[in-house]
């Protein structure tokens, strides 16, 4: 276990996968995140609300306000606003012609504010990772992902279910 207190505000990455259900609503099943080089991740299980396991854990981790950027947070932000609205959070959005900038909750005088980092590096993650010499996004199929598939066990997917047949 490692403390993350510190007495400057930090800046550290979030990430959420999904896929549709049955009713074609957006389910997350994978949110990853790293705070201070620590990785954390939270998967899908039933009945079990990863957005809310993922930021309660959060919250029960820091002594400090927390700055996570999300690369076009206009997909996972409305999601997290979504989960936010239902539940008894304190939060605030900053939209602006119809995008989101950043996402603050705000929980027993501690913050967690998520950015957008695509607002400030208007780039793919791919380019981003090229150009900065950094670790890149795992290429992976997104089309593949189900409630079905979740536990997949197998060879590699179709070409059909990556994002191009280069990444494939």
């Amino acid at each position: 276990w490692r403390d993350w207190s510190s007495d400057v505000c930090s800046s550290d990455l979030f990430d959420m996968e999904t896929f549709k259900n049955s009713e074609n609503f957006l389910v997350p099943y994978c949110i990853c995140f790293n705070i201070k080089k620590n990785f954390f991740n939270f998967y899908y299980e039933d009945d079990l609300n990863i957005i809310e396991k993922s930021i309660e854990f959060i919250f029960n981790n820091i002594k400090k306000d927390i700055i996570f950027y999300i690369h076009n947070i206009q997909f996972d932000g409305v999601i997290i606003i979504d989960f936010l609205s239902k539940k008894n959070y304190i939060f605030d959005v900053l939209l602006k012609n119809n995008n989101i900038y950043y996402i603050k909750i705000i929980k027993e005088k501690k913050i967690i504010i998520f950015k957008c980092s695509y607002k400030i590096l208007p780039y793919s993650l791919k380019k981003i990772s090229r150009d900065f010499n950094t670790l890149s996004k795992m290429i992976f199929p997104y089309k593949f992902s189900s409630y079905s598939n979740l536990n997949y066990i197998g060879n590699i997917p179709d070409s059909i279910y990556f994002n191009s047949e280069n990444d494939y």
